[in-house]
């Protein structure tokens, strides 16, 4: 059996180890003490602390302002010539001659080209002469009409003679009867015949003065188709004419020539057409513009307009609105409002690039306040209206913004006193005082925003 002897706790330890040992041992306990009061204090209710007694406050105040609402539109143009067009050949040939180029300033009626048509030229020569040919027998016509008169003159002579002959045999023959037996048989029959021969030459002359007369009528009517005949002729002598004028290439209007395709030589037809110049009359441009259909009604009440060329941006233009489509494009449901620039320095060129700024006409009618009585907050934007000696808070919504001025859609209704550059802390249960008031500021417009002011919307 094993014995075991129990061993002797060793007290030779220095008494400095023990004093540290009994120190951790009362800051541990401590410390457990000052958590536990830590613990208890956040349990204990806290005491009401004591509120500060509102105070009057002095403010400035402003009225909102009822103003139309005025809306400019900076918006993309084009600018085109008032007038401009392609000059194209209206006859078969070849260009002979030109007599400007590129870049010439032109008057109307100015001759800019010949062309040579030698076909042209002889079928006019040849329609001259059938002019003259068809005059001719008008003339031979008109002088077949006056014999066929002549020889109705003639015939109704015949007419007359003729009766008196018969007149003459008539007498005779009754004589002849008269005397009865104091005649002779053979002269009693000569008579007769010559009476019944007479007779029948009045009958011979009278049909011959019908012939005569229906002779004059048909010369008449060929007098009145070789007329027609004559001017048919003439008519189609002038139009060949008039193709021949076609021969000289003329300016249309005064204008710019800006193209020249015309070379001595180059043969023209009228059945593929080949332009020969490009003129444009700048004087005044066009200027054309596409407007949003949400502000097309307000753009057919416009009146003018500024053009922004980008080569000179602190040199507006003014341009007069001259009129609009009246309708909106179906693609890109907007209204083409065209305005018209006086440019008869030709400082500005057709085709540039600029952007148009057009002031609206008033659509309708807001109250505007200065942004400075405006108060920001997460949940919006409020004003402070005072309402004796208490201020309210009341949220508004804003609409457009002119830079110093902000219009207010709704909140509002006009005559209220807002409180100028209120407090964060300013809200109701409050005491103010009234120091003084601000005049309202007016919104900018368009002259006093241009050229570099804000309150464009694009």
């Amino acid at each position: 059996m094993t014995t075991l002897t129990p061993i002797p706790a060793d007290r030779s330890s220095p008494p400095r180890r023990r004093w540290r040992i009994a120190g951790a041992s009362v800051v541990a306990i401590l410390g457990l003490g000052a958590a536990s009061q830590a613990a208890l204090g956040l349990r204990e209710p806290q005491q009401p602390t004591s509120q500060v007694a509102p105070t009057d406050r002095t403010v400035t105040v402003v009225s909102p302002t009822a103003m139309p609402v005025t809306t400019d539109l900076l918006l993309p143009a084009q600018l085109l010539p008032y007038e401009q067009t392609n000059l194209h050949a209206r006859i078969d040939g070849y260009v002979a001659k030109w007599h400007v180029d590129r870049g010439a300033r032109v008057k109307a009626g100015q001759l800019l080209a010949e062309i040579a048509a030698p076909e042209v030229d002889q079928q006019t020569k040849q329609a001259e002469a059938a002019v003259e040919q068809g005059r001719a027998l008008l003339v031979q016509r008109r002088a077949d009409l006056e014999q066929a008169k002549a020889e109705l003159d003639a015939a109704k002579a015949q007419v007359k003679v003729a009766e008196a002959n018969r007149e003459y045999a008539a007498s005779e023959d009754k004589r002849q009867t008269a005397l009865g037996t104091a005649v002779s048989r053979t002269e009693s029959e000569v008579a007769a015949r010559n009476r019944d021969a007479t007779a029948a030459q009045v009958l011979a002359a009278n049909a011959d003065v019908g012939a005569k007369e229906k002779l004059i009528v048909s010369r008449v009517a060929a007098i009145g188709t070789q007329e027609a005949t004559v001017r048919g002729l003439e008519a189609d002598a002038r139009r060949l004419k008039e193709v021949q004028g076609f021969k000289r290439i003329v300016a249309p209007f005064d204008g710019t020539v800006t193209r020249r395709f015309a070379e001595v030589g180059m043969l023209l037809s009228t059945v593929t057409p080949q332009p020969l110049f490009h003129v444009q009359n700048s004087a005044t441009l066009r200027v054309q513009v596409d407007v949003p259909q949400g502000y097309a009604t307000g753009a057919k009440a416009a009146k003018v307009g500024y053009v922004i060329v980008p080569e000179s941006p602190n040199h507006p233009l003014a341009a007069t609105v001259a009129r609009t489509a009246n309708a909106l494009d179906p693609t890109t449901r907007t209204l083409r409002v065209e305005l018209e620039l006086p440019n008869e320095s030709r400082t500005v060129l057709a085709g540039t690039y600029a952007q148009v700024r057009i002031a609206l006409a008033p659509s309708h009618t807001s109250q505007m306040v200065p942004v400075s009585a405006l108060r920001y907050t997460p949940q919006g934007v409020e004003v402070i209206v005072v309402e004796g000696d208490k201020p309210f808070v009341r949220p508004v919504k804003l609409g457009r913004d002119y830079g110093r001025t902000v219009e207010v859609v709704s909140g509002l209704s006009g005559g209220e006193q807002l409180v100028v550059n209120p407090a964060d802390d300013l809200a109701g249960g409050q005491t103010v005082r009234i120091q003084g008031t601000t005049k309202p500021a007016e919104p900018t417009t368009l002259a006093e925003t241009w050229p570099s002011g804000h309150s464009t919307r694009r």
